[in-house]
């Protein structure tokens, strides 16, 4: 007997044919997976494969039909096979809150881009927790292995340097950053060096970071949280890659009107197409809630990296979402992509074109 289990990320294909596989000792079969070996094994199909996904299109049935006569023909596990397929285009038309994991070990800080999904951090503190995942297009989670002894405390975001593949910035809540590398193939980390942003009080606790690629470099935004007792200060800061010092550190200060309580002004940024710098503002009451969410744009970076903020009258809330505590956001192609920090309640997932 075969059984097909197919349907959206998230839906739970995974989850349930875990169950099936044990229940009727079978072998689960995931097109997605095998898609994923096959670049990872560097076979000639893997190089297709790229090549296809890198021109924007879709695997052919060819391709995929190759894939399954292997594993359908086996004689080991013939008739005993559970498929899961994936129903959807490059991202999901989906205006819903997805679940990615239900527990708060991986509940998320901060997003960015990374192969054909996102490369996620956890804020976790403890020794043996995730700091650093994977998601692919199929909201499958993996955890990354930190490569050095000392692990990071309380990560809050993570960013691609701009026109550099495979190398992001993670940022602590103390505004201490590790520059690093992922092999695409195997996933591992190499951390490159580490660095402090400037300007930081002892107080301030940060959770956005973005960067800008400016007529005159690197453009380091990032911001202090903030609460309802202290506004948050947003920094600019120019890099020079030359010595590896910041230079020109401007500071913004912001206080939102929504959430009214239990409130943190930035706990994210993100900029999109136009030099727009986006926020997501939280209320955080507690690890179990009730959380909620609103969405705003803070001002506009030109092309020399200078940033003009917007008229308090006009930094008015976009989007409000009860129940979800935003804490990553990014832009990628015509969506806005939002990924919470639910504590107990894990990590959600939400795209808004």
């Amino acid at each position: 007997m075969n059984l097909i289990i197919f349907g959206p990320p998230g839906a739970g294909k995974g989850t349930q044919a875990k169950y099936l596989v044990k229940k009727l000792n079978s072998f689960q079969v995931s097109t997605g997976d095998m898609l994923r070996d096959e670049i990872n094994n560097d076979t000639e199909i893997g190089k297709k494969i790229i090549n296809i996904m890198n021109e924007g299109k879709f695997v052919d049935d060819e391709i995929v039909n190759k894939l399954l006569e292997k594993t359908i023909f086996d004689s080991k596990k013939m008739n005993k096979l559970i498929f899961i397929l994936l129903i959807f285009t490059l991202y999901p038309q989906n205006s819903n809150w997805q679940s990615i994991h239900d527990e708060r070990e991986y509940s998320i800080s901060g997003v960015s881009k990374f192969k054909e999904g996102f490369l996620v951090v956890h804020d976790n503190k403890k020794r043996g927790q995730a700091r650093v995942s994977y998601i692919d297009k199929e909201l499958k989670i993996t955890n990354l292995i930190w490569p050095e002894e000392k692990l990071p405390i309380d990560l809050e975001a993570v960013i691609q340097i701009p026109q550099i593949i495979n190398r992001f910035i993670l940022m602590e809540s103390d505004g201490k950053c590790f520059e690093i590398t992922i092999d695409p193939k195997n996933l591992r980390i190499e951390v490159i060096r580490t660095f402090t942003l400037p300007s930081i009080k002892p107080k301030m606790n940060l959770e956005g970071l973005t960067i800008f690629p400016s007529g005159q470099g690197l453009l380091f935004i990032y911001g202090d949280r903030g609460s309802n007792k202290r506004a948050s200060t947003l920094f600019t800061s120019f890099f020079n890659k030359k010595d590896k010092t910041f230079f020109d550190t401007n500071q913004f200060i912001f206080d939102l009107p929504e959430p009214k309580k239990h409130k943190r002004n930035i706990a994210d940024l993100a900029l999109d197409n136009n030099g727009n710098l986006w926020t997501v503002a939280t209320s955080d009451p507690g690890d179990n809630g009730p959380f909620i969410t609103a969405t705003y744009e803070l001002g506009k970076i030109n092309h020399a990296g200078i940033f003009k903020p917007n008229h308090p009258s006009l930094i008015q809330p976009i989007h409000k979402f009860n129940g979800q505590k935003v804490e990553a956001l990014m832009f990628y192609n015509e969506f806005l992509v939002l990924m919470t920090d639910n504590e107990n309640f894990g990590a959600t997932i939400r795209f808004i074109k």
